[in-house]
């Protein structure tokens, strides 16, 4: 049983809505169904491809093999027995084939979730949480970032203008810029707006808000309570 059949039991682990979880689930499930799909060899049938990653130090490029040890085979002497496939390919000249076979990034540190060796891996518990939550908010598109004045309540909407505060008020978050990462639009916060002005950064979609952090520097932002 795939830890993407129950997205009520996921949305828990990872501390997210069920809304979420259940696209979420929905796009892992594909993942792990392409996955599948792609490990099956063209030479003995079975889904059995592997992928693996080389050597830069031995010079061994990437490539994809059979790892299928069960094909029934007989020897000179008429007696059965078990063969390897011998089917291996070059990865880079196959990508489009070969790069499901390997799970991805997300995937691997999904199944990961709740054990040791992951949790350990990841920085601990509180710090997988609160990635998987940013990942699989961004992936639906929860991120919805807009800058809007702390005094007149104003948003933000980028003009192309060549000046050193390259904004216009607008009255309306529909017509303020919107940024999809924390990230980008707390380096526009630090480096290209009024700095003799007080401005906070909105999440759209969770309402939270998030103001300089001073003691940290640029490029860091906190949240605070709206």
């Amino acid at each position: 049983m795939s830890i993407y059949d129950d997205p009520a039991t996921y949305a828990r682990k990872v501390r997210i809505t069920e809304r979420l979880s259940r696209i979420w689930c929905e796009y892992q499930t594909k993942i792990v169904e392409e996955h599948e799909a792609a490990k099956r060899c063209p030479s003995c049938d079975k889904h059995t491809l592997e992928y693996e990653g080389g050597s830069y130090e031995e010079c061994i490029q990437p490539y994809i093999y059979c790892s299928n040890d069960e094909i029934p085979a007989i020897d000179v002497d008429g007696e059965e027995y078990f063969a390897e496939c011998d089917y291996s390919a070059d990865f880079d000249n196959n990508k489009h084939e070969a790069i499901p076979i390997d799970y991805t990034y997300d995937h691997i540190l999904a199944n990961n979730c709740g054990t040791i060796n992951g949790v350990k891996e990841f920085g601990g518990l509180q710090a997988w949480f609160a990635y998987a939550k940013h990942n699989i908010e961004n992936f639906a598109g929860v991120n919805r970032f807009v800058i809007q004045d702390t005094v007149t309540g104003k948003y933000l909407l980028h003009v192309d203008s060549g000046i050193d505060h390259p904004y216009e008020d607008v009255e309306a978050t529909d017509k303020a810029t919107v940024w999809s990462s924390l990230e980008h639009v707390a380096y526009v916060l630090w480096w290209y707006v009024d700095m003799h002005r007080e401005y906070q950064i909105v999440n759209l979609d969770t309402n939270e808000v998030f103001i300089k952090n001073k003691k940290r520097g640029i490029p860091h932002v906190v949240a605070i309570s709206k």
